[in-house]
Parts: C-alpha cells; sequence; structure tokens
C-alpha cells in the first residue's frame, strides 16, 4: 500500500512538471503554528517537491472538537493558522492558500486575517444546491473561486444505480436520504421521494438529448459562471473520458432551467445548510 502511494506520488510529481497543478489539505486538528509547519514539510518531502500550488484547510477550525484537558497551544484557532499560511507562503512553500467547507462566518473571519483565499471547495450538484443561497453570493462578492465536490453525488446522478436502495450504505449517509439509514448520523426525513422523481425527469431529458446522465449532470453544474471548476470521481479512464464529455456539452437555457425546476424540491429540502452529513443542529459550516 505504502508502495502504491509513493508511486501515486511520484506520478503527480511528474505530472506537475508537464503543466498539471498539485494541490493538498490540512485538517482543522493541524492547524495550530507548530503542526501546521510540519504537516507542510511532511507533505513536501512525501511529493518530493519545494512547494505546493494550492494547500487547503480541509473543514473550518471550529469544527473539530477537543478533550476538555488538551493544553491551549494544541487548539487551533482562526488568527494564527491563517497568519502561519501567510508566512508559508511568502518563504515560496505555498503559492495559494485555499479552504474547505467555509461558510459565510468562517470565511469572513479568515479573510479578517488579511490573507487572500483564492478558493473554497464545496459540496455542488443538481443535487447539492445548498450554497446557492448564501456562500456563492459571498465568494463571488470576494473573488473565491468555487470548487464543487460530490457533483453526481455518489454515483446516484450518473446511473449508476437502479434504485436508491441499491446504493452501498456508505454512500447513502448524506441528508438526501432517509436518516435511519445504516452510517447516517443526521437523523433526518431525507428527500428520497424527491429524488426518484428527479432522477426519472432528468434520465428522460438525458436520454433526449442523446448523452448520460453523468454528462448532463456534470455539464449542468459547470455552466454556473460562479463555480471554478467541478470534482468528479473517476475510477477508471473510461469514466474519465465520460466526464470530460461534459466541458463538449452546451445546454440551452431551456434545459438548464428544466434541471433547475426538477431538482428545485431537493434544493428547498436541504435549506442552505451545506453540510450534509450533519443535521441542520450540527452543522460544521457556519452562516
Amino acid at each position: 500500500m505504502i508502495m502504491e502511494r509513493q508511486r501515486l506520488l511520484l506520478a503527480m510529481l511528474r505530472l506537475e512538471k508537464k503543466g498539471v497543478l498539485i494541490g493538498t489539505k490540512v485538517v482543522p486538528q493541524n492547524c495550530t503554528p507548530k503542526k501546521l509547519r510540519e504537516s507542510l514539510e511532511n507533505s513536501l518531502k512525501r511529493l518530493q517537491t519545494d512547494h505546493v500550488f494550492l494547500y487547503m484547510v480541509h473543514w473550518p477550525l471550529d469544527t473539530h472538537k477537543f478533550p476538555p484537558d488538551t493544553p491551549k497551544e494544541d487548539i487551533p484557532d482562526t488568527v494564527s493558522c491563517f497568519e502561519t499560511l501567510k508566512k508559508l507562503q511568502q518563504e515560496g512553500k505555498i503559492t495559494h492558500i485555499g479552504v474547505s467547507n467555509f461558510g459565510v462566518k468562517q470565511l469572513k473571519d479568515a479573510l479578517s486575517t488579511g490573507v487572500n483565499i483564492v478558493v473554497n471547495q464545496l459540496p455542488y450538484g443538481l443535487f447539492l444546491r445548498s450554497i446557492e443561497y448564501e456562500i456563492i453570493p459571498y465568494c463571488v462578492e470576494q473573488g473565491i473561486g468555487v470548487v464543487g465536490y460530490s457533483p453526481l453525488l455518489q454515483g446516484l446522478l450518473a446511473g449508476k444505480y437502479d434504485s436508491i436502495d441499491a446504493m452501498p450504505d456508505y454512500r447513502t449517509r448524506t441528508r438526501h436520504f432517509k436518516g435511519t439509514r445504516n452510517r447516517s448520523r443526521h437523523g433526518g426525513p431525507g428527500c428520497e421521494e424527491e429524488m426518484t422523481k428527479a432522477l426519472k425527469e432528468i434520465k428522460e431529458i438525458s436520454q433526449k438529448l442523446g448523452v448520460s446522465m453523468s454528462t448532463l449532470s456534470l455539464a449542468w453544474a459547470i455552466k454556473n459562471p460562479a463555480i471554478t471548476c467541478i470534482i468528479p470521481g473517476a475510477r477508471n479512464v473510461a469514466q474519465l473520458r465520460e466526464n470530460l464529455k461534459s466541458s463538449e456539452l452546451e445546454l440551452s437555457e431551456e434545459t438548464y432551467g428544466k434541471l433547475n425546476e426538477i431538482s428545485r424540491p431537493i434544493k428547498e429540502h436541504l435549506g442552505k445548510y451545506v453540510d450534509i452529513y450533519e443535521s441542520v443542529e450540527n452543522q460544521r459550516t457556519s452562516y
């Protein structure tokens, strides 16, 4: 496993030399000044490079709970974290600083340190439109790019499964699905009926256009001018090629509008709450 990972990292490095840029993340609990520097240095060592193009804080700092007896110096705070990132950037070890799953309040706290945040990675797709309410407008206002992850919602919008019940339980943990399902922790009702109805209508449109559901769904996501790019999964070359077709599909305003209406009930069910794994009461993304 270690050797395979090393081969992957070396392959990434070779790609960077050909124009592909490397980005990586740091978890909140490693965002104290000391641990943050150590985490980056360790990443650079593993990647066998002297810098990363993009370094991201994965989840806001106030999302990680520490034991009551944790020393104060081991509990990260926004100011010291982003000031350290700025120093590492000035040293040339980071080209750009980004964040992941940050809400408006958390972005404001980070920006107050004077750091330049270039991108916020957030869930976005036909069935993941919560960021349209508040976060996308704020990111546009601040000139922060948005990278959308999980645009196919665990393969559901790729037409991979005949029904929601056919999905493995590790793919049905989000608030879209019933909170009684295995591995779910949100405890909510889900919106499975709405998704089932929407999937049928999306499939009809994809068949009419002669494209796959995944191509149609990805084309919808990248049509939004506020979205910098999206991150669809690809386990093999065939899936990668299928994903790339979305960049060639130009959706008409009529089709785009239809897809907006079809997915609207799911958007309204999820509301503005971006953390798709937690209940409304336990959201890790603040507003």
